[in-house]
């Protein structure tokens, strides 16, 4: 049997302390006692197994108190030096450890107990071969496997073998104006929102501790400095307030009003990382949305909607109107063996804060149905907790089937999604079904108050036994399922116009809308004449006027029969097919433009300038032109001062031919 540091070995040729020093072990005898020898030199003595322990020291030399009669201390090797500053070092678990340091790991392991069994062989010839076939093995000198079978003996454990660890561990080497400088650097290039690379650093570091005469500083020193600096002030300083606040904020409490079925529903749209194929030629036409109704109280799906559009009204209000009636027919439709017994109106819908999720639709569906709507705070999104975390469940079952796109391009790899893809969407949406009805729904939760349950076992104990509340009873079934599907349909607003709604480039007739048409005051503003008009993206050959919460819908056909259902993506690809034939003449209806606006502008040029010319005219006529405006300037000369001009040197010779001559 190999002992360990946590038992205490009496085989021959263990050390054990007793009263105040160490022993020995030469021999073991009947009736509890050992034959032991003094360390350091002595008579041999019986000693009492119930009275002996563990060594007083870590070197089996005796000190300078147990050698008697000797002046001088022992000397002390550097090995055995070592020895006794030697700091083992914590093997980390084997979860956390690579290949290779496991597979080192296990050698150890192996070495060790071989030292064991030299250190129990009480024949030295014996200890002295296992000792050289351990050193032939293990490719090192014969005093090192000496050494080796020390350590063993010392440290009684495996980690005595592996490297130690170092003396300077966890000391600071470098002076500390270089540290500062390490410190001022990550506070100017780390902790910014505009944040470099550790290697961009190091490099930057580097050639400033250069400049100062320090040597350079490792990645691994740099990475530690960091470290020193708590995750969410490094998020604060890179301006990521909101993602330290979401990570760190405590989240405590609970979502309220949740105690019954159908007091509180969740809707969300989330992408379906699965690429899918057409139904006619099955090749690969992308990947589709998922838009989805979970019941707060018993996680149970109340409904979904698979589209291949992004999130819109249309996916919002289909996947409601699924969740409101009963599925008994729907499965019958898919094919899916099951029971879903969800149905009804809920007290509370809580959305993000999308635009499709708060539009006018589900705002007058609201009123017709009388159920309530709430927005999730911004920027808390634990309040939608209940609906994220399906969606991560869900998201791994479709990592399963064929034509998956993973989560990342890491994760996806080489794997060829599209040359994978193999269902439709009408495929996938029975696969999920299935998966939700048959799986999901009767999975185990360890969620608030699920208690180990399955959603459909705690959906029935709310609605027949009661759980939190008194038992809720089963929901009321809506009574006209067409009625509340068109009560979720998208909205427009439009003005009946002589008998008809214009939607969409087309006309709207029937004679019950012409009946309205003639109640309605014509004289009145436009505004009194609005009504809001419920269509099918999917099918506008017919809308439905919206006559108020105390009547039916009004279907309103195309004015003209003989139009074919079309929808909404394939009435405005047409027009983009079509074109505009007429953009041929744009750039000459675009000359004419520029033409006549200089026309007119010249000719406004020329009509200001006859109005001058004929006020001018009416002026002159009544004598006030010349107080109309400033004396003209005198023409521009070189006259000499007085205002007479200097005579040129002809009119001077001339001048002085006619003076008399003096005598």
């Amino acid at each position: 049997m190999i002992s360990s540091k946590y038992s205490l070995s009496l085989q021959p040729g263990r050390g054990v302390s007793w009263e105040g020093r160490n022993w020995r072990i030469v021999d073991a005898k009947d009736g509890g006692q050992l034959l032991c020898v003094p360390i350091g030199g002595g008579r041999r003595k019986f000693l009492p197994v119930q009275e002996v322990g563990p060594l007083l020291s870590d070197d089996d030399s005796p000190s300078q108190t147990d050698v008697p009669n000797s002046a001088e201390p022992p000397v002390i090797s550097k090995w055995q030096q070592h020895m006794r500053t030697r700091r083992l070092r914590e093997m980390p678990r084997e979860a956390e450890m690579s290949s290779s340091a496991q597979f080192k790991h296990e050698e150890g392991i192996a070495v060790f107990h071989r030292c064991k069994e030299i250190i129990r062989e009480s024949d030295r010839t014996v200890r002295r071969l296992r000792t050289l076939e351990l050193a032939f093995d293990l490719g090192i000198s014969e005093a090192t496997a000496y050494r080796r079978i020390e350590a063993a003996r010392r440290y009684d454990t495996a980690a005595g073998l592996m490297r130690a660890v170092r003396k300077d561990a966890g000391e600071q080497r470098h002076p500390e104006e270089a540290m500062q400088m390490l410190r001022d650097a990550l506070a100017k290039h780390r902790f910014v929102p505009l944040s470099k690379t550790v290697p961009q650093i190091k490099t930057i570091l580097d050639g400033q501790l250069k400049a100062k005469g320090f040597a350079p500083m490792s990645a691994h020193l740099i990475y530690r400095e960091i470290g020193k600096t708590s995750r969410r002030d490094q998020l604060k300083s890179e301006g990521r307030i909101e993602q330290a606040r979401n990570e760190y904020r405590l989240k405590i409490g609970r979502l309220p009003n949740t105690d019954y079925p159908l007091s509180t529903i969740q809707v969300d749209h989330s992408p379906v990382q699965l690429c899918l194929v057409d139904s006619k030629e099955r090749k690969p036409i992308g990947d589709a949305w998922l838009t989805l109704v979970i019941d707060c109280f018993s996680r149970m799906i109340l409904g979904f909607f698979i589209s291949l559009n992004a999130p819109s009204t249309l996916n919002y209000g289909l996947a409601l109107a699924h969740a409101f009636l009963p599925k008994d027919n729907y499965l019958r439709k898919v094919n899916v063996k099951g029971e879903w017994p969800c149905w009804g109106i809920p007290d509370l819908i809580l959305v993000d804060n999308a635009a499709e999720l708060n539009g006018h639709m589900i705002q007058r569906a609201r009123r017709r149905y009388k159920f309530g709507i709430r927005r999730r705070p911004v920027g808390q999104p634990q309040f939608g907790g209940h609906v994220e975390s399906v969606f991560s469940t869900f998201m791994e079952w479709i990592k399963t089937l064929d034509g998956t796109k993973f989560s990342n391009p890491k994760e996806r790899a080489e794997y060829d999604s599209e040359g994978k893809a193999i269902l439709t969407i009408a495929e996938l949406e029975t696969l999920f079904t299935d998966f939700v009805v048959n799986d999901y729904h009767l999975r185990e939760h360890s969620g608030q108050g699920m208690n180990r349950r399955t959603p459909l076992q705690r959906w029935k104990a709310g609605i027949l036994d009661g759980d939190v509340m008194p038992p809720r009873g089963w929901p009321d079934v809506p009574q006209d399922p067409e009625e509340l599907k068109i009560s979720l349909m998208p909205v427009l607003q439009r003005v009946i116009k002589q008998g008809f709604l214009h939607a969409f480039k087309e006309k709207y007739f029937s004679h019950d809308l012409a009946s309205l048409s003639n109640k309605l005051d014509a004289r009145s503003s436009s505004s009194r004449r609005k009504f809001d008009l419920r269509y099918n993206p999917r099918n506008l050959s017919k809308v439905y006027l919206d006559q108020g919460p105390d009547f039916k819908f009004m279907a309103v056909p195309y004015a003209d029969r003989t139009l074919p259902p079309i929808s909404l993506w394939e009435q405005r690809a047409m027009h983009k097919r079509r074109g505009r034939p007429a953009a041929v003449y744009d750039e000459q209806r675009s000359q004419r433009a520029q033409r006549a606006e200089e026309h007119l502008q010249d000719a406004a040029a020329k009509t200001k300038r006859a109005k001058r010319l004929r006020r001018e005219e009416e002026k002159r006529a009544r004598g006030e032109l010349h107080r109309a405006g400033p004396a003209p300037k005198p023409p521009s000369s070189t006259r000499a001062p007085g205002g007479l001009q200097p005579l040129t040197p002809e009119q001077k010779a001339a001048v002085q031919s006619r003076l008399p001559q003096a005598v």
